[in-house]
Protein backbone atom coordinates (compact mmCIF):
# COMPACT_ATOMS: atom_id res chain seq x y z
CA UNK A 1 0.00 0.00 0.00
CA UNK A 2 1.07 3.56 -0.82
CA UNK A 3 1.42 6.24 1.60
CA UNK A 4 -1.54 8.20 0.07
CA UNK A 5 -3.70 5.02 0.36
CA UNK A 6 -3.28 5.04 3.71
CA UNK A 7 -3.48 8.66 4.44
CA UNK A 8 -6.86 8.13 2.41
CA UNK A 9 -7.61 5.47 4.32
CA UNK A 10 -6.85 7.45 7.84
CA UNK A 11 -9.04 10.47 6.88
CA UNK A 12 -12.19 8.07 6.03
CA UNK A 13 -11.68 6.06 9.13
CA UNK A 14 -11.24 9.10 11.37
CA UNK A 15 -14.32 11.05 9.50
CA UNK A 16 -16.59 7.61 9.75
CA UNK A 17 -15.26 7.14 13.76
CA UNK A 18 -14.49 10.45 14.83
CA UNK A 19 -14.01 8.72 18.45
CA UNK A 20 -14.04 5.46 20.06
CA UNK A 21 -17.95 5.73 20.59
CA UNK A 22 -18.51 5.80 17.04
CA UNK A 23 -16.53 3.07 16.76
CA UNK A 24 -18.36 1.05 19.39
CA UNK A 25 -22.27 1.97 17.92
CA UNK A 26 -20.69 0.77 14.29
CA UNK A 27 -19.68 -2.30 16.25
CA UNK A 28 -22.57 -3.04 17.95
CA UNK A 29 -24.77 -1.80 14.69
CA UNK A 30 -22.55 -4.78 13.13
CA UNK A 31 -23.18 -7.33 15.71
CA UNK A 32 -26.73 -6.70 15.65
CA UNK A 33 -27.15 -7.10 11.60
CA UNK A 34 -24.83 -10.22 12.11
CA UNK A 35 -26.94 -11.51 14.89
CA UNK A 36 -30.45 -10.88 12.76
CA UNK A 37 -28.47 -12.81 9.97
CA UNK A 38 -27.90 -15.69 12.01
CA UNK A 39 -31.37 -15.72 13.52
CA UNK A 40 -32.48 -15.68 9.84
CA UNK A 41 -30.43 -18.36 8.57
CA UNK A 42 -31.52 -20.39 11.88
CA UNK A 43 -35.52 -19.60 10.69
CA UNK A 44 -34.40 -20.42 7.19
CA UNK A 45 -32.42 -23.80 8.26
CA UNK A 46 -36.01 -24.78 10.60
CA UNK A 47 -37.78 -23.87 7.52
CA UNK A 48 -36.20 -26.48 4.96
CA UNK A 49 -35.88 -28.89 7.61
CA UNK A 50 -39.75 -28.48 8.59
CA UNK A 51 -40.40 -28.70 4.66
CA UNK A 52 -37.60 -31.87 4.75
CA UNK A 53 -40.13 -33.20 7.44
CA UNK A 54 -43.26 -32.33 5.71
CA UNK A 55 -41.99 -33.49 2.32
CA UNK A 56 -41.22 -36.72 4.31
CA UNK A 57 -44.35 -37.01 5.54
CA UNK A 58 -46.33 -35.79 2.06
CA UNK A 59 -44.15 -38.48 -0.03
CA UNK A 60 -45.18 -41.23 2.40
CA UNK A 61 -48.66 -40.32 2.00
CA UNK A 62 -48.17 -40.25 -1.52
CA UNK A 63 -46.70 -43.26 -1.77
CA UNK A 64 -49.43 -44.78 0.36
CA UNK A 65 -51.80 -43.12 -1.79
CA UNK A 66 -50.53 -44.76 -4.97
CA UNK A 67 -50.53 -48.01 -3.47
CA UNK A 68 -54.60 -47.57 -2.76
CA UNK A 69 -54.81 -46.41 -6.39
CA UNK A 70 -53.20 -49.44 -7.22
CA UNK A 71 -55.67 -51.60 -5.09
CA UNK A 72 -58.41 -49.45 -6.24
CA UNK A 73 -57.52 -50.24 -10.02
CA UNK A 74 -57.20 -53.42 -9.56
CA UNK A 75 -60.81 -53.94 -7.98
CA UNK A 76 -62.15 -51.69 -10.80
CA UNK A 77 -60.49 -54.00 -12.88
CA UNK A 78 -61.95 -57.07 -11.65
CA UNK A 79 -65.39 -55.43 -11.47
CA UNK A 80 -64.75 -54.62 -15.05
CA UNK A 81 -64.32 -58.80 -16.33
CA UNK A 82 -66.86 -59.71 -13.93
CA UNK A 83 -69.26 -57.00 -15.49
CA UNK A 84 -68.35 -58.54 -18.76
CA UNK A 85 -68.55 -62.04 -17.90
CA UNK A 86 -72.25 -60.88 -16.76
CA UNK A 87 -72.53 -59.23 -19.54
CA UNK A 88 -71.85 -61.98 -21.72
CA UNK A 89 -73.70 -65.05 -18.91
CA UNK A 90 -76.78 -62.61 -19.90
CA UNK A 91 -76.54 -62.56 -23.64
CA UNK A 92 -76.47 -66.46 -23.42
CA UNK A 93 -79.59 -66.63 -21.15
CA UNK A 94 -81.14 -64.15 -23.13
CA UNK A 95 -80.29 -66.31 -26.18
CA UNK A 96 -81.54 -69.39 -24.39
CA UNK A 97 -84.63 -67.65 -23.21
CA UNK A 98 -85.99 -66.88 -26.34
CA UNK A 99 -85.01 -70.44 -26.92
CA UNK A 100 -87.16 -72.09 -24.42
CA UNK A 101 -90.04 -69.34 -25.15
CA UNK A 102 -89.38 -70.90 -29.19
CA UNK A 103 -89.86 -74.39 -27.47
CA UNK A 104 -92.30 -73.93 -25.37
CA UNK A 105 -94.59 -72.27 -27.94
CA UNK A 106 -93.93 -75.42 -30.45
CA UNK A 107 -94.96 -77.26 -27.07
CA UNK A 108 -98.05 -75.66 -26.63
CA UNK A 109 -99.17 -76.09 -30.23
CA UNK A 110 -98.30 -79.59 -29.82
CA UNK A 111 -100.27 -79.81 -26.50
CA UNK A 112 -103.29 -77.75 -28.35
CA UNK A 113 -102.92 -80.33 -31.43
CA UNK A 114 -102.82 -83.34 -28.53
CA UNK A 115 -105.85 -81.84 -26.72
CA UNK A 116 -107.96 -81.80 -30.04
CA UNK A 117 -106.90 -85.64 -30.90
CA UNK A 118 -108.00 -86.30 -26.94
CA UNK A 119 -111.07 -84.79 -27.21
CA UNK A 120 -111.46 -86.52 -30.67
CA UNK A 121 -110.98 -89.78 -29.25
CA UNK A 122 -113.33 -88.98 -26.15
CA UNK A 123 -116.15 -88.24 -29.09
CA UNK A 124 -115.27 -90.86 -31.27
CA UNK A 125 -115.30 -93.34 -27.78
CA UNK A 126 -118.64 -91.79 -26.95
CA UNK A 127 -120.00 -93.09 -30.63
CA UNK A 128 -118.94 -96.35 -30.68
CA UNK A 129 -120.29 -96.77 -26.29
CA UNK A 130 -123.84 -95.43 -28.31
CA UNK A 131 -123.03 -97.83 -31.15
CA UNK A 132 -122.26 -100.64 -28.65
CA UNK A 133 -125.67 -100.09 -26.54
CA UNK A 134 -127.22 -100.08 -29.77
CA UNK A 135 -125.48 -103.10 -30.86
CA UNK A 136 -126.37 -104.93 -28.05
CA UNK A 137 -129.96 -103.91 -27.94
CA UNK A 138 -129.93 -105.14 -31.54
CA UNK A 139 -128.15 -108.45 -30.70
CA UNK A 140 -130.67 -108.90 -28.37
CA UNK A 141 -133.61 -108.01 -30.43
CA UNK A 142 -132.02 -110.35 -33.37
CA UNK A 143 -131.26 -113.14 -31.39
CA UNK A 144 -135.08 -113.10 -30.07
CA UNK A 145 -135.91 -112.28 -33.18
CA UNK A 146 -133.88 -115.11 -34.71
CA UNK A 147 -135.73 -117.78 -32.21
CA UNK A 148 -138.99 -116.72 -33.43
CA UNK A 149 -137.95 -117.09 -36.76
CA UNK A 150 -136.29 -120.24 -36.31
CA UNK A 151 -139.27 -121.67 -34.18
CA UNK A 152 -141.58 -120.23 -36.73
CA UNK A 153 -140.01 -121.48 -39.80
CA UNK A 154 -139.20 -125.27 -37.58
CA UNK A 155 -135.84 -124.59 -38.34
CA UNK A 156 -133.30 -125.96 -35.83
CA UNK A 157 -130.64 -123.80 -36.52
CA UNK A 158 -131.54 -120.25 -34.82
CA UNK A 159 -128.24 -118.16 -36.09
CA UNK A 160 -129.11 -117.97 -39.60
CA UNK A 161 -132.30 -116.27 -38.01
CA UNK A 162 -130.05 -113.47 -36.14
CA UNK A 163 -127.79 -112.88 -39.16
CA UNK A 164 -130.83 -112.11 -40.95
CA UNK A 165 -132.88 -109.73 -37.82
CA UNK A 166 -128.84 -108.63 -37.49
CA UNK A 167 -128.50 -107.40 -41.59
CA UNK A 168 -131.87 -105.89 -41.22
CA UNK A 169 -131.33 -104.00 -38.28
CA UNK A 170 -127.15 -103.03 -38.75
CA UNK A 171 -127.03 -100.48 -42.04
CA UNK A 172 -129.59 -98.03 -39.67
CA UNK A 173 -126.92 -98.17 -36.90
CA UNK A 174 -123.79 -98.21 -39.11
CA UNK A 175 -123.18 -101.24 -37.62
CA UNK A 176 -121.21 -103.84 -40.10
CA UNK A 177 -122.02 -107.62 -39.79
CA UNK A 178 -119.17 -109.96 -40.21
CA UNK A 179 -120.08 -112.98 -41.71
Amino acid sequence: MNPVSCKLLNEAWEKEFPDEVAIAERMLALLDELEHYKSREERVTKLVLDNSTSWDALYKKLEAAERQNGYLREQRDEWERKAISNFEECAEMSARIEELEAQRKLAFTASNRWADKFREAEKHIAELEAKLETADRLQDGAFRSGLKAGFSYGQTDDQSGFMQCMSAYSPRAGIKVKE
